[in-house]
C-alpha cells in the first residue's frame, strides 16, 4: 500500500528549496521526527500496489484473462465484467493518481538524500515482501468477489435496488450492503411443506438445493467468506505499517 496521509506532499512542498529545507529540518527536533515518520512509511510503501488495485476495473484485463484457455469456466463472468467496465474510468483515475505519486516521490527522494537517515529500518525487504504477499492475496480475493457477483443470476428490481446497484456496492467495497440486498433477493427462510399438516404425500419441491439455497451456497456465501478474509488482510497490512487505531 501507500500511506497517502503521510508520504505524499512532502516532496512537492520542498520542490525548488531542497537544500534550504534540509538544513531547516536538521536543525529542528520536530522536523527530524517528521522525516523519520516519512522515511519509515516510505520504506514500506509501494506505488505499484496502488496501480494494481486500479487494474481491477480494467475492462481489457478481464477481456483477456480467459485467452490462455486455462480458465474457460470463468469466460462468461470475465466477459460480463469486461462489458460492464468498458465505460468505467476508475482504472484511469488510479493511473493518474499513481503518476502524481511517482512525481512527488522523485522530489521526496531528492530531499531525503540531503538528510542523514537517523534510524534505518531493519529487515526492510522482508517486511516489504510480506506486505506484497498480503496485498496479492487481497487482490485475488477482490477478483474472486467481482467474479462471483457478476455470476449471480439476474433478479427483478425491488425497493429501488437493481442488480447494477448491487454490483456498484461490491465495486466500492460496500460488501455488507451488497450481501444484505442479495439475501433479500434470494431468501432461504420461507415456509416448508413440513410446516403444515397434510394427509397426502408430496414430492414438491423436489430439491431445495436447486433453488435459492444453491445461489446462497455458490455465490453469496463465498463472497461473504472472501470479504471476511480481505478485512483480516487489511488489518494485517495496516499493522505492518504501524497504523494502529
Amino acid at each position: 500500500g501507500y500511506p497517502v496521509n503521510v508520504v505524499p506532499g512532502v516532496g512537492s512542498a520542498s520542490d525548488g528549496n531542497y537544500e534550504e529545507l534540509a538544513a531547516l529540518i536538521q536543525d529542528s527536533e520536530r522536523g527530524r521526527q517528521l522525516i523519520r515518520l516519512v522515511r519509515s512509511s516510505n520504506a514500506l510503501a509501494s506505488i505499484k500496489t496502488v496501480a494494481a488495485y486500479g487494474e481491477l476495473f480494467n475492462s481489457a484485463y478481464w477481456a483477456s484473462r480467459p485467452y490462455r484457455g486455462m480458465e474457460s469456466h470463468l469466460s462468461n463472468a470475465c466477459q460480463a465484467l469486461a462489458e460492464y467496465l468498458t465505460k468505467d474510468d476508475r482504472t484511469g483515475v488510479f493511473r493518474r493518481l499513481a503518476s502524481r505519486l511517482r512525481v512527488d516521490a522523485l522530489k521526496l527522494h531528492r530531499l531525503l538524500a540531503l538528510i542523514p537517515d537517523e534510524n534505518p529500518l531493519e529487515e526492510r525487504e522482508n517486511i516489504r515482501r510480506s506486505i506484497g504477499a498480503a496485498q496479492a492475496l487481497r487482490l485475488a480475493l477482490l477478483q474472486h468477489m467481482f467474479i462471483k457477483i457478476v455470476s449471480i443470476p439476474a433478479f427483478s428490481r425491488a425497493n429501488d435496488i437493481s442488480r447494477d446497484d448491487v454490483l456498484e456496492m461490491v465495486f466500492t467495497l460496500r460488501i455488507e450492503d451488497a450481501l444484505a440486498q442479495l439475501r433479500r433477493a434470494y431468501p432461504t427462510d420461507y415456509p416448508q411443506i413440513t410446516d403444515f399438516a397434510v394427509d397426502m404425500p408430496s414430492d414438491y419441491p423436489e430439491s431445495g438445493g436447486q433453488g435459492y439455497e444453491l445461489i446462497r451456497r455458490d455465490y453469496i456465501d463465498p463472497i461473504e467468506r472472501a470479504n471476511e478474509l480481505a478485512l483480516r488482510l487489511s488489518t494485517s497490512i495496516a499493522n505492518a505499517f504501524g497504523a494502529h487505531g
